[in-house]
């Protein structure tokens, strides 16, 4: 259980991904996965499924904010809350992402230089900037609460906090990327140093997508008859300062005692036991030295009595920024399969690694 009196539940989930862009369809084709899907949104279901939403203008979109845009709004339909004046403060964004719209940023580099600089678009410009994501979907919510964009931490574990110190009642919280030839290119050619040598490492499997939760604290929920679906419990967060390059991952080798820490933290701040988690979603990838540290992380923790790891990244690719919070809904969803009855609850533990080297635990309850 939370060791906070003002628990923080999630009450909607929306997805924009490969594998679908519903949380049903997402999940279907996740646990029926083959290697044949492939890892680029369709554009053309993607600017279909969101002309659905009457109130999204998506003219002057570019591709990152659409696919965003899907996921957030699916979510913020999925709420079922009303933002008006009596809580229109009370409301707000969290967001991650890592590369942001890079293609919209090479579009309007490329015009100026190409045509000058007094031809530079006044409407591709807003595009260019990590938050425009996030602007816009800010503007369709009409919130004016807390609100920020992310690099390199879990958005769910920042708006765990946001809620729970009483900060804001209600966040939408996600992460979105897209997979542009820029990132391929970068990471296909990608070489780690051994022994003075360098070698070829490239990241296999790379994606895209966007995923997005809305949390409240429980009490707004319960105010508005709102259907919980998890509580998430609290986290625990540590730095990587190993600085030897050992694996391809841009920080660096991640020791096990790092995992250690991040998972012992998140059970003392949630007031869970080790004995109490069913199943760890993990962000560790098997291109880099990442499950080989978790596994011994977790023996260290559990001893031989661990819980089941289940591994995302091989079925969905990394997707950077949004990682996080697909495993999240991963975890929940998969989770479910682990509850034997209607009245147990089961506990799930969420690992994720991000740019820069933070780790992050994330514990939710279902």
């Amino acid at each position: 259980m939370s060791t906070r009196d003002n628990k923080v539940v999630v009450t909607a989930m929306g997805v924009c991904s490969p594998l679908g862009n519903s949380v049903e369809k997402f999940i279907e084709n996740y646990k029926k996965y083959n290697a044949e899907i492939s890892f680029k949104i369709n554009d053309h279901l993607l600017e279909e499924e969101l002309s659905a939403f009457k109130k999204v203008n998506q003219r002057r979109m570019d591709r990152v904010t659409r696919i965003a845009m899907l996921a957030a709004a699916s979510c913020l339909r999925d709420s079922g809350l009303e933002i008006d004046g009596s809580n229109i403060h009370d409301v707000g964004g969290i967001f991650s992402t890592e590369y942001g719209p890079i293609a919209s940023a090479r579009d309007f580099i490329n015009s100026g230089f190409e045509l000058g600089l007094n031809s530079a678009s006044p409407l591709l410009f807003p595009y260019t900037v990590g938050n425009a994501a996030p602007g816009a979907i800010t503007i369709l919510m009409g919130a004016r609460g807390f609100n920020t964009t992310l690099s390199g931490h879990n958005p769910v574990a920042y708006t765990y906090d946001v809620i729970s110190s009483g900060k804001a009642k209600a966040i939408l919280a996600g992460g979105f990327e897209e997979l542009v030839p820029e990132i391929e290119e970068s990471y296909s050619k990608r070489t780690i140093s051994k022994q003075g040598i360098r070698e070829a490492a490239p990241i296999r499997r790379l994606s895209e997508g966007s995923a997005m939760l809305f949390l409240e604290s429980e009490a707004f929920a319960r105010s508005r008859k709102a259907e919980v679906l998890f509580e998430v419990c609290g986290y625990g967060v540590s730095s990587n300062l190993q600085k030897d390059e050992v694996s391809i991952d841009n920080f660096g080798y991640v020791a096990p005692h790092i995992i250690v820490n991040t998972m012992a933290s998140a059970l003392k701040r949630s007031g869970v036991d080790a004995g109490q988690i069913s199943l760890i979603v993990s962000l560790s990838r098997d291109d880099s030295h990442q499950v080989n540290s978790e596994e011994t992380a977790v023996k260290s923790i559990w001893n031989e009595d661990s819980p089941h790891i289940h591994y995302i990244k091989q079925k969905l690719g990394e997707t950077f920024g949004s990682s996080g919070c697909f495993a999240t809904i991963v975890g929940y969803l998969i989770g479910l399969d682990f509850k034997t009855s209607s009245d147990s609850k089961k506990w799930v533990m969420i690992n994720s690694y991000h740019i820069g080297g933070n780790c992050v635990s994330v514990i939710i309850a279902i």
